[in-house]
């Protein structure tokens, strides 16, 4: 009799499915106490605990429970709250036909039984609202989840793509924000160059303008003796800087690998440094545009010699959805116009000889005492 009921508190509509955890596991706490709702085409939500820090009282106003909204591409059917997992249904529709020369088909619907990792959209949520402490809580309990490097990882792909591709200027970017929380993870270096290795060049320069220049990256990968990550930024690096540039720090990476025994991808990298272009090595970088109005990019084309790459990078990932042209645009020399097809005949005679001489003669000296070098670390490390 004296008891006092709440008022009732509407949390969601057209809800079809609900989901409670039986347990409680200490270690997650936010998973395993939030109520997970299924909305039809309104998407997933979650109504997520919020615990406050431990002895903060100044955000004695922030509400104990916060809904969560994110976007499903399957029907869910149960949820795995300990691995962050949603078990569900994937519907494909397909035209069918009995005989091929028949002008009707019908539709034929098939199911396939799949799952899909909801992580990082919980977390980007979480960012939104400033809630990062809340959001590196709940990353700190999944850090031993076999695919968490890859949760960050489509992270910041969403918010790159959706922000660098973006027509209107974005007051609030969210990309800072994401790259900063990411930062406080040990696979940050390797986040970085995962994410840009699938994605377009032309979204390159937004992406390092948060996270930093791919020089910095790719020395810090060698202090922290993360080598092959660093092998991986040489696609980075052979698209943003000169071939010069490239050069150096691929050779400071063989020298890395050869003091550490990684003989592998000091092989790899050998190829590499040989098969750069010595007449492309003084040129400057002209493949890579910066985009000059922000969030319409321009798309460049890829600098030929990518594919001189995938020795290091072995199953190499390049863009999405594109396909360039690598062609190398001869170095021409500027002649006056002459009358004469003597004269021009006589001209051709006199600077044809000297001029190939000389560049076979550089040419094979850059050559030689590169390979000389190479020799060199090899025999020291050998």
């Amino acid at each position: 009799n004296n008891q006092v009921l709440a008022a009732p508190t509407v949390l969601a509509s057209c809800v079809e499915n609900v989901w409670v955890p039986s347990k409680f596991y200490r270690l997650k706490p936010h998973l395993t106490e939030a109520l997970w709702l299924f909305c039809g085409a309104h998407g997933m939500r979650v109504w997520l605990p919020l615990f406050p820090k431990d002895g903060d009282k100044s955000h004695t106003f922030m509400s104990k429970r916060i809904m969560l909204p994110f976007h499903l591409r399957i029907y869910p059917l149960a949820i795995l709250f300990e691995e962050a997992i949603l078990l569900g249904a994937e519907n494909d529709t397909m035209l069918y036909t009995s005989d091929s020369s028949s002008p009707f088909s019908l539709p034929f619907c098939t199911l396939e039984r799949t799952s899909q990792v909801y992580l990082h959209q919980i977390l980007r949520q979480l960012i939104r609202r400033n809630l990062g402490f809340h959001a590196w809580e709940i990353a700190r309990g999944c850090v031993a989840l076999p695919y968490f490097s890859h949760s960050l990882e489509l992270l910041l792909h969403e918010v790159l793509e959706e922000e660098a591709t973006s027509k209107e200027p974005i007051p609030d970017a969210q990309l800072p924000s994401v790259v900063e929380f990411i930062h406080e993870f040990p696979v940050y270096l390797q986040t970085i160059v995962q994410c840009a290795r699938k994605t377009e060049i032309a979204l390159w320069p937004y992406l390092f303008s948060a996270a930093g220049k791919p020089k910095d990256l790719f020395q810090e990968c060698l202090l922290d003796k993360q080598l092959e990550t660093a092998a991986s930024y040489l696609i980075i690096l052979q698209n943003m800087e000169s071939s010069s540039v490239s050069r150096q720090y691929a050779t400071m990476l063989l020298d890395s690998t050869l003091e550490n025994g990684k003989w592998e991808l000091s092989k790899d990298l050998v190829r590499f440094l040989k098969a750069i272009d010595p007449n492309d090595v003084e040129s400057p970088r002209t493949s890579f545009i910066h985009p000059t109005k922000y969030g319409v990019p321009q798309t460049p084309p890829v600098n030929p010699n990518e594919e001189d790459l995938s020795l290091v990078l072995g199953t190499m990932q390049v863009s999405r959805g594109r396909s360039f042209s690598t062609t190398v645009n001869p170095k021409l020399q500027m002649v006056e116009p002459v009358s004469h097809a003597a004269d021009v005949a006589s001209l051709r005679r006199k600077n044809s000889v000297p001029t190939s001489k000389s560049d076979n003669r550089s040419e094979s000296a850059g050559g030689s005492a590169e390979e000389f070098f190479m020799d060199v670390m090899v025999q020291r490390s050998a």
